[in-house]
Order: C-alpha cells, then sequence, then structure tokens
C-alpha cells in the first residue's frame, strides 16, 4: 500500500488514512486448468479461475468458453481419504489432490480424484489442473461520513467543557400590558403584581 507492506487478517483491517481502510474480504486458491483436444498437441483452453474453493473440500463452478461442459472443482491442499470422504489435514500444498466432476448440461460425464498435471480424459478431450495459485480478494472501504462524526464529536466535548467550567445563571422573560416582554437576569427581581 503506497510502497509500503502491509499485512492484513480478516477482522482487522489496515487503515490508508483516517477516513479509508483495507479490508480482506477472502483467500484461497485459483487452480491453473488446461484443457487438450484429442489428437492435438497446442491446447484448447488454459488459464486459471478464481473459485470459491476455500476452506479446503468447498465446491467450485469453472466454465470453459470452448466447452459447453460444466466443471465441479474441489481442492484438497493437504489430502488425506477417511471413512467419512476426503479431507484435508491442513492447508499446506504437502499433498493436493482435486476432485474434478464433469457435466453436460444435466448429465454427468465423469468425476475423478486428479493429482497436479494427470488428466481426466472424456468426450474427445483432456482436461488436467496443473497447479493453483494464492490468491485474496481485498475491499478498500471510504468511510466520507467520519470526519462529520469527528466533527461532531469535538463540538460535544467543547461544549461540555465549556457548560462545566462556566457559570449558571438565569433570566426571566415577563410579557407586559402593552404586549412587549421584560427581560431580566443576574438578580432577578419579580415584578410586581
Amino acid at each position: 500500500v503506497d510502497g509500503r507492506a502491509t499485512s492484513v487478517a480478516i477482522n482487522d483491517p489496515a487503515w490508508l488514512s483516517p477516513f479509508s481502510f483495507l479490508r480482506l474480504t477472502s483467500f484461497g486458491y485459483s487452480p491453473v486448468y488446461m484443457v487438450i483436444a484429442e489428437g492435438e498437441q497446442t491446447p484448447l483452453e488454459e488459464g486459471s479461475a478464481i473459485l470459491r474453493v476455500f476452506p479446503p473440500g468447498t465446491r467450485g463452478l469453472l466454465r470453459l468458453r470452448s466447452l459447453p461442459h460444466r466443471f465441479y472443482i474441489r481442492l484438497f491442499p493437504d489430502y488425506e481419504e477417511t471413512e467419512t470422504g476426503p479431507r484435508s489435514k491442513s492447508m499446506r500444498l504437502d499433498n493436493p489432490r482435486v476432485d474434478v466432476e464433469i457435466y453436460r448440461g444435466k448429465v454427468f460425464v465423469a468425476r475423478r480424484m486428479l493429482r497436479f498435471g494427470e488428466s481426466l480424459d472424456v468426450e474427445g478431450f483432456s482436461f488436467s489442473i496443473l497447479g493453483v495459485l494464492p490468491n485474496a480478494q481485498m475491499t478498500v472501504v471510504r468511510d466520507l461520513g467520519l470526519p462529520f462524526i469527528l466533527l461532531g464529536f469535538v463540538l460535544m466535548l467543547v461544549g461540555l467543557l465549556l457548560r462545566i467550567r462556566g457559570r449558571r445563571q438565569e433570566i426571566l422573560a415577563v410579557e407586559q400590558p402593552d404586549g412587549g416582554w421584560k427581560v431580566m437576569g443576574k438578580n432577578i427581581e419579580e415584578p410586581a403584581a
């Protein structure tokens, strides 16, 4: 931020100025994928996609430009098979696996647990996950009403200090028979009846 290194944690924003701060909205991994058509050497499509694959086991949807298929991806950074199914022991990429589920429309096509670089061959193309890139989504929040709140707070404190330090004085306003008002202060005299 402005040439300085700053670390940001969830629910602990980094202040950029008195009226704006940087907030970490989400973080996770972006799978790097490649699709090769059967019998071809060059990729039909490749890239990375920002998916909601955090926390581990969250199902993210990947749609490609070149194919009508839907790819559901679940990432397990530190894969471990248990009685209840796959899970991740930690967030470190020690033993990564990717659960890939492919649908064409509403028709199930294939599902397989892949290591990075392994491919899944279906319907004339080969799909593979080459790796993952860490990603973070940041939000800059600006509260332009904050200066007015601070100004109101300062004015309230000044008024409170003046009220405490100053002497309390009273005035008496009495309506006169001619329609005017007689205002008295300091040593107030009771008007004669």
